[in-house]
C-alpha cells in the first residue's frame, strides 16, 4: 500500500511537470516566425525643427510605420484602367482623422515613382505642438542610396486644416514639371508647390505598383489613436477619373504583393488597420485589439499549448482516480 501511495504521487508530480514545460515554454523564440528585414522607409524627417534646420536633408535613423493603399497598373476606373506611363494628375480626396495632439510626427501622404525611379511625394501633416494639420511636400532622386537624401520644398502649417475637414491632395504635371496643391475642401484655402527639374522628376511615371496613399506614423502611442475615429479615403483619382478596382492595402512585405517602394520601415501597431470598399474607397481605424466576437484572439501556438496541458491535466486526473481502483482489486485478489 506504501508503494501505491509513492506511485500515485510520482504520476502526480510528473503530470504537474509536463504541465508547466508546455504551459511555459524555456525556448519561446522558437514559436516565433522568421523576422523580414524592414525595406528603407521613404517619407520626410521627424520633427519640425529637424525640416526646418537640416539643409542637407539627410535621412533619419528614427523610423516610422505605414499602412497604405497600392494601385497597380490596369486597375479599374470609371473610364477604362490605369495606365501609369500616361498619368499627369493624380488626386486623393479623404477626411482627416480626429487626433488634435501627438508625440511625433504623423502623415497622410501621397508618394509616386517617377519613370527615372525618383520620388514625389506630398502630405498633411500633424507635428508635436500642432493641434491642426499642416502641408508638406519632398522628393528623393535616388531612393536606392544610402543614406537617402530629401529634399524639402513644401513645409507649412497652412492651411490649418482642422481635424475631421475633407482634404483634397495632388501630384500633377504642369508645364513638363511635377506640382503638390493641398487643399482643404470645407475651408477653400490651398497651398501649392513646384517640384524639380525635369531630368531629374520626369513628367512620366513608372509601370508598376504605385503605392499612392499611405497612413504613416513615427508614433506608435495608443493614446494618440485611440479617439481618431475614421480617416477616410473617398476616392483615388487618375486624370479626373475614380479608380474603382484592383487596388489593394499594403503595410510591409506579404510576398503577395510587390509595389514599386514602400513607405514606412518598422512594423505597424496591431491597433490600426485599413479596410478597403469596392468602390475604391478605404477606412483605417482604432482597434483596442479585441475580436468582433468581444473575445481575445490567441495565437495557434498558444491554442495548442493550452490544449496539450488540459489533456495532461485530464491524464493525471484520470491516473489518480484509476490507483485507487487497482489497489482495491489487489486487495480482493490477495
Amino acid at each position: 500500500m506504501p508503494n501505491c501511495h509513492r506511485q500515485q504521487r510520482h504520476i502526480i508530480l510528473c503530470s504537474f511537470v509536463l504541465i508547466f514545460l508546455f504551459a511555459f515554454p524555456q525556448t519561446p523564440k522558437e514559436l516565433a516566425g522568421p523576422q523580414l528585414a524592414a525595406p528603407e522607409r521613404l517619407a520626410a524627417r521627424t520633427n519640425l525643427a529637424a525640416f526646418q534646420n537640416d539643409q542637407e536633408g539627410n535621412y533619419s535613423s528614427t523610423g516610422s510605420w505605414a499602412i497604405g493603399i497600392v494601385v497597380p497598373q490596369n486597375s479599374h476606373a470609371d473610364i477604362g484602367r490605369v495606365e501609369w506611363q500616361d498619368v499627369k494628375n493624380v488626386t486623393t480626396v479623404f477626411r482627416v482623422p480626429n487626433i488634435t495632439r501627438t508625440d511625433n510626427t504623423i502623415y497622410l501622404i501621397m508618394s509616386l515613382m517617377t519613370s527615372s525611379g525618383s520620388i514625389i511625394q506630398a502630405a498633411a501633416g500633424l507635428y508635436q505642438n500642432m493641434s491642426t494639420w499642416g502641408s508638406y511636400g519632398m522628393d528623393i532622386v535616388n531612393p536606392t542610396s544610402y543614406p537617402q537624401k530629401y529634399n524639402f520644398v513644401l513645409g507649412s502649417s497652412e492651411p490649418e486644416i482642422t481635424p475631421g475637414h475633407f482634404v483634397s491632395l495632388s501630384l500633377y504635371v504642369s508645364g513638363n514639371t511635377w506640382n503638390q496643391k493641398l487643399t482643404d475642401i470645407n475651408s477653400s484655402r490651398s497651398v501649392n508647390a513646384t517640384f524639380g527639374a525635369s531630368d531629374q522628376f520626369p513628367p512620366t511615371l513608372r509601370i508598376g505598383d504605385q503605392f499612392v496613399i499611405a497612413f504613416e506614423s513615427y508614433t506608435s502611442n495608443s493614446t494618440v489613436f485611440e479617439n481618431m475615429g475614421n480617416l477616410t479615403l473617398n476616392s483615388v483619382l487618375v486624370d479626373g477619373a475614380r479608380v474603382t478596382g484592383g487596388l489593394y492595402a499594403y503595410s510591409g512585405w506579404d510576398n503577395v504583393h510587390y509595389p514599386l517602394f514602400s513607405v514606412g520601415g518598422g512594423s505597424p501597431p496591431n491597433f490600426v488597420s485599413v479596410r478597403v470598399g469596392d468602390n475604391g474607397s478605404a477606412v483605417w481605424s482604432f482597434s483596442s485589439g479585441w475580436s468582433s466576437s468581444g473575445s481575445p484572439s490567441f495565437p495557434i501556438e498558444f491554442m495548442v499549448v493550452y490544449l496539450v496541458a488540459g489533456a495532461v491535466a485530464v491524464l493525471a486526473v484520470s491516473l489518480t482516480a484509476i490507483l485507487p481502483v487497482q489497489r482495491r482489486r489487489g486487495k480482493a485478489n490477495s
